[in-house]
């Protein structure tokens, strides 16, 4: 069976070994990181020569420093950047959906200036934002910082090369001088990207508290482009003044954030070395592997079934090893998947209750057979019905609905949906007379046809 796959390996962050501490040269292949994110699709919306890819954490709680890596690139063509946004449990910030840009601060955070352009928002509080950019050249980048917490500040933090030479701040505006340390490696290669570290007492947080993370691509003027980790936006750039908890439902609400990562690097009862997934025609193959267990009473799997709330459905579970020093694999399928990208985790038990979550996996099922039309449902209907529609590679689409004579009665859909991306399109009878309809999904190089019925 031919198989597309989407794995991510991950380590449970609530149970990650105490480690060396990375290098902060821009390059990512430090064995300390962990991935926690990775991009959804092959976005470019500024172009193949900025982007983002993929973030990467490790809590050093032994010696209270947080490092974050974010794989990525810059356009050295103009002033385009990266940006990042951290949310601390133990701070408060700005909530989600509320204006987070303002005057005065670096690059995209304070819009176009003067108030204008900056009433960007996220989907999680946000506490801290940081902006990255080459400012048109080939030799320098240049960090900029803001803090939301308890007032806004904001701060230049410093440059530094495209080849992973690393500095620290020297402006006191938000972080103690030489507090932070920071690179950029522009090779834009694997692993390849923006390094930080930051002192837990400089951002205000404990190892008991938990770090929400988005990255994603934007202009200087505050304006988002379709590149973003995590999150999928699937038809053309937010633009100004993005709101991602209320991007239009076509281009995919979310999640735009990594969910809660734990800030303790401490052993605990089990070590998360591997959650991978697999697609088929039309199921997902789940994988994951621990390293050591203890008291480890097993894992429930969970599938996101809404993404504009966040919404998560237990889907089984899987007996775990109890408590071992050897390496124990597991694995379950879920089947019955219609054409799209799905999403996944691990909720961890112990014996006493106590659970863990691990990162979030994705696949992508495949549309067979090049389309697929649903069924219209209800069917026959009064005054409403959905039908659901796909095609496997992308390609002008248009869905109509006509009556018995082959007349055009509505355009149900016309447009260019992205490859296996499952879509619903409503047809609205309230106008029309009962009778039977034809709703006809058109391609390229395909053309299929099904019949529904209203009565009034």
């Amino acid at each position: 069976m031919q198989r597309n796959a989407t794995t991510a390996l991950l380590a449970l962050l609530l149970c990650l070994p105490v480690l060396a501490q990375p290098t902060v040269n821009g390059s990512l292949i430090d064995p300390d990181y962990v991935p926690v994110a990775a991009k959804a699709n092959s976005n470019a919306g500024f172009g193949s020569n900025i982007d983002v890819s993929a973030i990467k954490i490790y809590p050093d709680d032994t010696n209270g420093i947080l490092y974050i890596g974010v794989e990525g690139k810059l356009d050295t063509g103009n002033s385009n950047g990266i940006g990042l946004w951290l949310g601390f449990s133990e701070q408060t910030g700005i909530g989600a959906g509320s204006a987070l840009g303002f005057d005065g601060a670096g690059h995209y955070i304070s819009g176009q200036g003067g108030g204008t352009n900056d009433d960007f928002a996220a989907d999680f509080e946000v506490d801290y934002m940081f902006a990255i950019n080459p400012g048109g050249g080939t030799a320098n980048v240049f960090l900029d910082a803001a803090s939301v917490v308890g007032g806004t500040t904001a701060s230049f933090l410093g440059q530094t090369n495209q080849t992973g030479t690393s500095a620290q701040n020297t402006n006191t505006e938000i972080f103690s001088a030489s507090s932070v340390t920071f690179a950029f490696n522009n090779g834009g290669g694997s692993d390849q990207g923006l390094e930080l570290s930051i002192p837990y007492s400089e951002l205000g947080v404990t190892s008991a508290g938990t770090v929400t993370i988005l990255a994603f691509v934007v202009s200087d003027t505050g304006f988002f482009s379709d590149v973003t980790v995590p999150g999928d936006v699937v038809v053309g750039n937010p633009g100004f003044n993005t709101d991602f908890t209320a991007i239009d439902a076509v281009k995919r609400p979310g999640p735009y954030n990594t969910g809660p990562l734990s800030l303790s690097s401490s052993v605990l009862p089990v070590e998360l070395v591997e959650f991978t997934a697999t697609a088929g025609s039309d199921a997902v193959e789940l994988n994951w592997a621990t390293a050591t267990e203890t008291d480890n009473a097993g894992f429930f799997v969970e599938q996101l079934i809404d993404v504009a709330s966040g919404e998560w459905m237990e889907l089984g579970f899987v007996s775990g090893a109890g408590t071992t020093t050897e390496t124990q694999r597991y694995s379950y399928t879920v089947s019955g998947l219609a054409p799209g990208t799905h999403r996944f985790r691990l909720r961890q038990v112990d014996f006493d209750g106590t659970t863990a979550y691990s990162g979030i996996v994705e696949a992508s099922v495949d549309v067979p057979g090049g389309y697929v039309l649903e069924r219209a449902y209800p069917n026959p209907f009064n005054p409403e019905a959905t039908v659901r529609f796909a095609v496997a590679t992308e390609q002008p689409v248009s869905l109509t609905l006509y009556d018995l004579l082959g007349r055009p009665v509505r355009t149900l859909y016309s447009g260019v949906p992205a490859a296996n991306e499952m879509l619903t399109a409503r047809i609205d009878g309230s106008a029309l007379v009962s009778g039977t309809y034809l709703v006809r999904l058109t391609g390229e190089s395909f053309s299929t046809t099904q019949t529904v019925t209203l009565l009034k």
